[in-house]
Formats: C-alpha cells, sequence, structure tokens
C-alpha cells in the first residue's frame, strides 16, 4: 500500500506569498506572520477562501469575483464586517465603499481578474501538496463517481473531495483550497458546459490520475456535436499521466492514447469485451447494483447502494483508480457497500405514501435513458408480474415518469425530447407521464402519444406541475422524476412534503 510523510504546516497567512501566488499588487497590506526563509518553505495550511459575502470567515481571504447576476465588489462592506485577513479585488473604484474603519488592518490584493487569479492560488497551492489527486470528469456520473471513489479511498487513507458537484471555475479551486496539506489523496470534480472550460481547470488540478466517466450528447449547445463533447472531454487528460476511461465509446481510446501518449498509461473499464476492467454479471435492484470485474483474468465481486447498470460502470473507475492507492478488492468492495449516494441521483423518497425515485439533479438524453432503462429493469412492463422488488414497495401502484425539458441541447433539443419519451413508451412500464416544459411537451403532439394509447398530461413548467400534480398522484405510485436543474422539477415534491408535514402536525 502507498505510504504518505506526516508534513508539519504552517497556519499563519503570508500577505507576501497571497499576493504572490495571485499575481497581485498589495494596496493595502500589513505584517501577517513571518515569511518562511527560502529552502525551509513547508507546505501553508490556506486560511478560509471563500467568493460568498455571506460566508466570510474571520481571518480568511474573500476573492470579489464578478459574475453574470452578481459582483463581489458591491459587498466589500459587509465582508469586513467578518473580519477577513485579506480581500482580493480587480475594482479599485469599489474600495471608495469602504471607510478606514471598515478597513481597519485587513490586506487588500489588486489583481487584473479574480477569477483567475482564485485559480492561480488554487494551483500553487496544489503544487505544495503531496497528494494523489484524482480528477473526475466526464458526460454523466461525475459526482456519484467522486462519491464512490472517496468512500474507497477514506477507508485507508486521509484526503479529501468535491464538495457537491463543485466542478467550475469555482468550485474546483475552492475544493483544492480547502484540502488539508497533509492529504494523501484530493478528489477534483471537473464539469463543462462549453468548449474550453475543461483545460484551465486541468492545470490548475494538475491530476497524477484523470478519469473520464462516460461519454455522452451534454451541452450540445455549446459542443455541437457528440464529436464535440469528445473533444472537450479529452482535455481531462494530461501527457504521461495515467488515465482511466470508459471502453463502451469505441473513438474514445484511439484519441486517448494520442493524448495521453502511451496504451500503457490508460486503463479502460466497462461492458465492452475490449475493456481492460470488464463488468459482467450485472444485475440491478432499488437498493444496489451487484456486478463482477474482471482484470487480467481475475474476477472480483462488487455492491455499490446505488439502482442501475449505469452505477455499475461508475463504480467500475472508481475502483479501478483506489486500486492505484493499492486498497485490496476486498477492501475497495467493503468500501463500496457503505458508500453514501449523493442526493437527487436515483434517490429513494417516500412522502405521503408514494414512492419516488429522484434523479432530478440534472438530465441529457442518455442520463434520462439510463434512469428510465434502470426504472423499467425494476419494475418491469405493465402487463403481467412485477418483480420481487417492486411488489414489496408498493402492491398496485402505478408507475409514472414525471419528466422535464432537458436544456442546453441546441438545435437538436426537439428531435432529443422526441427520443426519450418514446424509449419511455417503448419501455412498456409507465402508465402515466407528466411532461413539464415546452419540449416535453410539444412530443406529445410530435409522437401522437393518444394514438398510441399512452396516458399523458403536459406542464408549461414545473410550478404550474407543482400546482396540480398531488391531485394526479396517488399514494402507492412509484414515480421516476427526471429533468435538467434549470427546469426546476424537483418542485413538484413540495406540496407532497407539505402535505405529509400537516398530517403529522393534525
Amino acid at each position: 500500500m502507498t505510504s504518505f510523510p506526516n508534513i508539519p504546516f504552517d497556519s499563519a497567512l503570508d500577505i507576501d506569498e497571497l499576493a504572490l501566488d495571485t499575481g497581485g499588487t498589495i494596496l493595502v497590506g500589513s505584517d501577517r506572520g513571518p515569511s518562511v526563509p527560502t529552502g525551509a518553505r513547508r507546505p501553508a495550511k490556506p486560511p478560509a477562501v471563500c467568493t460568498d459575502s455571506r460566508d466570510v470567515a474571520r481571518g480568511g481571504v474573500f476573492f470579489a469575483l464578478k459574475g453574470e447576476k452578481t459582483d463581489g465588489h458591491r459587498y466589500l462592506a459587509q465582508v469586513c464586517e467578518h473580519h477577513p485577513a485579506a480581500i482580493v479585488i480587480h475594482d479599485r473604484a469599489a474600495l471608495a465603499s469602504l471607510t478606514d474603519c471598515q478597513r481597519g488592518d485587513i490586506a487588500i490584493i489588486f489583481v487584473t481578474n479574480t477569477g483567475a487569479a482564485l485559480l492561480s492560488y488554487a494551483a500553487a497551492y496544489r503544487r505544495r501538496l503531496c497528494a494523489e489527486v484524482f480528477a473526475v470528469g466526464g458526460s454523466n456520473g461525475k459526482t456519484t463517481t467522486c462519491r464512490l471513489l472517496s468512500s474507497i479511498l477514506s477507508s485507508g487513507f486521509r484526503g479529501s473531495a468535491s464538495r457537491k458537484s463543485y466542478n467550475n471555475s469555482v468550485g474546483v479551486p475552492l475544493t483544492i483550497l480547502a484540502t488539508p496539506p497533509d492529504s494523501e489523496y484530493l478528489i477534483c470534480e471537473v464539469g463543462t458546459n462549453a468548449k474550453g472550460e475543461i483545460a484551465p481547470l486541468i492545470k490548475t488540478v494538475a491530476p497524477t490520475c484523470s478519469v473520464i466517466t462516460s461519454i455522452g450528447r451534454e451541452h450540445l449547445e455549446g459542443f455541437g456535436t457528440l464529436e464535440g463533447v469528445i473533444e472537450e472531454e479529452l482535455m481531462m487528460l494530461v501527457t504521461g499521466v495515467e488515465a482511466v476511461i470508459p471502453a463502451d465509446e469505441p473513438s474514445l481510446v484511439p484519441l486517448a492514447v494520442r493524448k495521453v501518449g502511451s496504451r500503457n498509461k490508460i486503463t479502460t473499464f466497462g461492458f465492452a469485451p475490449s475493456a481492460d476492467a470488464r463488468i459482467i454479471d450485472c444485475e440491478t435492484s432499488l437498493d444496489e447494483t451487484r456486478f463482477s470485474l474482471v482484470t487480467a483474468g481475475s474476477t472480483s465481486r462488487f455492491s455499490v447502494p446505488l439502482p442501475g447498470k449505469h452505477n455499475a460502470s461508475n463504480a467500475a473507475a472508481a475502483i479501478i483508480a483506489g486500486r492505484r492507492l493499492g486498497l485490496h478488492d476486498s477492501t475497495i468492495a467493503a468500501a463500496l457497500a457503505r458508500a453514501i449516494a449523493p442526493d437527487m441521483r436515483m434517490q429513494q423518497v417516500s412522502i405521503a405514501g408514494i414512492h419516488f425515485i429522484n434523479d432530478a439533479y440534472n438530465a441529457n438524453p442518455d442520463s434520462a435513458l439510463a434512469a428510465i432503462t434502470t426504472f423499467a429493469s425494476i419494475f418491469g412492463p405493465t402487463s403481467g408480474r412485477r418483480s420481487a422488488d417492486a411488489a414489496d414497495m408498493r402492491a398496485g401502484g402505478r408507475r409514472v415518469l414525471i419528466f422535464g425539458d432537458m436544456l442546453e441541447l441546441g438545435d437538436l433539443a426537439q428531435g432529443l425530447h422526441d427520443e426519450v419519451i418514446a424509449a419511455a413508451i417503448a419501455a412498456s412500464c409507465f402508465e402515466l407521464l407528466v411532461l413539464v416544459g415546452e419540449h416535453a411537451s410539444r412530443s406529445v403532439i410530435n409522437l401522437d402519444i393518444a394514438r398510441l394509447n399512452q396516458l399523458a398530461v403536459t406542464f408549461p413548467d414545473a410550478q404550474a406541475a407543482a400546482a396540480a400534480v398531488h391531485s394526479i398522484l396517488k399514494p402507492g405510485d412509484n414515480v421516476l422524476l427526471k429533468g435538467s436543474r434549470g427546469t426546476g422539477i424537483e418542485k413538484i415534491l413540495k406540496p407532497f412534503e407539505v402535505m405529509q408535514a400537516e398530517r403529522a402536525d393534525g
């Protein structure tokens, strides 16, 4: 098993070092502990770094970011009330809003761009870490794979991982900067909505191992085609650095070899016969997915507490990464079995007698098809006897799909909605479709759903659906909830939560 040194560290914030690492100039400064002499530098424990004025910690560092909807420079007075050690800005005019009393002994660093400075600060700290660093990207399954890998590695090592889906130009550096300096591993989720977003994040993360969970039709508004998605996701890979990639996307492997520089640096996983780590004998239920992983002629059995064959694939990626630190398969299997799934990813929620499978964190065509396939495999067709798992849950209950629009699909949006809803009908599993949003609703006409004897109701948005769906669903129903996060499809749960609370109070 890999061993790591116990590294002592400094806790004092060095303002000169902060300015150097951010590429900034000290406008207002104060001594924040002695500088460490050249040659005696140790990894410094980073202060609490924050980009939200409401969450500033005493002695921390606030980066005043400017986004589409807000600008941190507007809140400097409120930030100062929390007594941070330093503020990083790129708008000198914002200082006019502060009195000398408000500034106190807070250091103020001026940079050209606070977003770039935050990445630079994180990159500098990353270079001082001695941890194994995993970058996890892909079209679907990033957060789940991070959670599974974290469960595996934490069984034998000290470390940290991305919180929630902290995978953009703000979340990635905050993840790095929140990592204790004595960490033995760090897991960074890396996401993208448009071309060119992954490259600067990977440069900051500087992974020792890159993981691509899957390739699918995501954010086509920005990428245009699946080939565009592949081109962007390949930016996850670094020349000479170990890579874990899906074998089920055959065009990815030769491109990955060209990017990494050697097939020996790549381990493929998946259901494909060509996979280096091949998934076989996969069985799924509401509570778990069981499978075997065949690697170099050796077979190990695993179980993950999530439904769906796609989660066997996510787990396989995490297993391969976990093996890098020398963990035995028996240790990995035990860690996977007790992993906690992230919220709103095939999450079971029973409210007011209705059983929801909430997979509404986000959606694209491939993740929606995976959710539908999983639900159908568990509950079976509407005709005939349902599986034991479904019968045990809600004998006699209906199977319902509540499906919200999938966003950022560009000109292909309507056709892809038609494809997903046609697949739901073809599964012969759902007795009722509740379709929410412009594209999902239009599919009723495009597919001539009435002619197919499929019961469907439509709503313009999640708010309208939430106001009416309580009269549509019945106790005992089993409901799959799926849609892009921007549609707010999870709002549909609210009236049932209120109903359940009222019953409890009564």
